[in-house]
């Protein structure tokens, strides 16, 4: 069985906001006070909600300067990737098209993202292709590598919220990486 799980990374600034728009929620909030940005997993999202994850990008982005970014694994199969900025979805990419009904993976936005971020054309382009995923054996791993090319923490690649509550070695290594848990909505 593959992995599942979905999340997002804010800025660290915005973590007030943050809990007060998952206020009715049960969420896992991780920081590290080495890390300019923060990762949030709520239950909901976390079961495979992606409308629940692209609002909460979107909204949140509203109210930032610095972008929002969220993902979706599916079965270790599927990755939804994106980056939110000022309330709008700036870059997009998804292969569960091409996963569930043979169409194409869809990737929008190369151009705003580079721009925005300052990226390395030559860089972002090659992590971000329509044939790249099938280099990975799994979804996850091609996620660590958007992270990695993003400076963004790669402790978070395969972190749900399903994930923290059950599974006794991710919060292991969660201590271990010196990541602050912060739980909210649950016994």
């Amino acid at each position: 069985m593959g992995s599942f799980f979905a999340a997002a990374l804010f800025p660290v600034a915005l973590i007030p906001q943050v809990k007060e728009t998952l206020s009715n929620s049960s969420y896992y909030l991780l920081t590290k006070s080495t890390e300019s940005y923060a990762y949030v997993s709520e239950k909901e999202m976390d079961a495979q909600r992606e409308d629940l994850l692209m609002q909460f990008g979107k909204n949140t982005s509203e109210k930032s300067e610095q972008p929002i970014f969220t993902f979706l694994v599916y079965d270790s199969d599927v990755l939804d990737f994106c980056v939110f900025h000022q309330g709008k979805r700036v870059y997009y990419y998804s292969n569960d098209d091409a996963y569930f009904s043979g169409g194409e993976v869809v990737v929008e936005g190369n151009d705003e993202i580079i721009k925005l971020l300052k990226l390395d054309k030559e860089k972002w382009e090659s992590v971000s292709n329509k044939k790249r995923i099938e280099e990975f054996c799994e979804a996850e791993d091609y996620l660590a590598e958007f992270l990695k090319l993003l400076n963004l923490p790669e402790w978070t690649y395969n972190v749900g919220f399903n994930y923290i509550e059950n599974d006794p070695w991710t919060m292991e290594d969660l201590k271990k990486a010196k990541v602050e848990i912060f739980k909210h909505g649950l016994e």
